[in-house]
């Protein structure tokens, strides 16, 4: 993976923008539907903001949701609330081209399912590849939903599936996109804010098996606003 660290939230964030500004521009006379998966918590917050600040035709972009927590759409915990209130309500864009997880089913497994499906019809028969997918890291190295020594980590074939989050979350139920298909992205982008997550990003950087991040494929970005002082 290569990293790209910084000292400074808003400089990371403004940076991680610029490098998906320069995506969407190269993609720009493109007929189809440039998609990004997006990610919640508290690292790409900022992050968000100054995507929504890019000069581009978002009307051309389809945005999808990594993982989300079977919350209602209002709740503080949602991921959705979080990305719509820091993106997607300060752009315009059609409200057709926003894919978020519908959480009103009544079961997580059918929460998925219904997502899996959503997604599969979008690609229209397609495999799944997004474009450019979004992710963060936890303090345990967990990316998505996808959290350690879960049996989520081992789907190959599915694209959304529940996942269960440790006891000490607040909101474990959820809905998460699987390794294969954010393997499958044309890019993908780490945002990590916190030092107290260096030594984690460190063992993700050198590819521990212990961390869950470690997983997604070597030519990410990783983008954090702290130094990791041994490479």
């Amino acid at each position: 993976m290569k990293l790209l660290d910084y000292t400074d939230y808003e400089e990371m964030s403004t940076s991680a923008a610029a490098v998906v500004q320069k995506f969407l521009e190269k993609s720009k006379d493109s007929i189809k539907k440039y998609t990004i998966a997006l990610s919640g918590g508290n690292s790409p917050a900022g992050f968000y903001e100054k995507l929504a600040l890019v000069d581009t035709n978002w009307s051309r972009v389809c945005f999808f949701i990594v993982d989300e927590r079977k919350v209602r759409p209002e709740n503080p915990e949602s991921n959705y609330r979080m990305i719509r209130e820091k993106l997607l309500s300060r752009i315009t864009i059609p409200e057709k081209n926003i894919y978020p997880v519908n959480v009103s089913y009544r079961t997580v497994e059918d929460c998925a399912l219904a997502y899996e499906e959503k997604i599969k019809a979008f690609f229209n028969g397609s495999q799944v590849v997004f474009d450019l997918v979004i992710l963060g890291i936890g303090t345990d190295g967990h990316t998505a939903s996808l959290f350690p020594a879960r049996p989520e980590l081992e789907e190959k074939k599915r694209i959304a599936i529940p996942a269960h989050a440790p006891d000490r979350y607040k909101t474990r139920e959820r809905v998460t996109l699987t390794f294969p298909v954010i393997n499958r992205a044309q890019h993908r982008i780490f945002i990590v804010s916190g030092s107290s997550k260096s030594s984690v990003v460190k063992g993700v950087l050198k590819g521990d098996s212990l961390y869950p991040a470690s997983r997604v494929k070597e030519d990410s970005l990783v983008f954090t606003d702290f130094k990791i002082p041994v490479r």
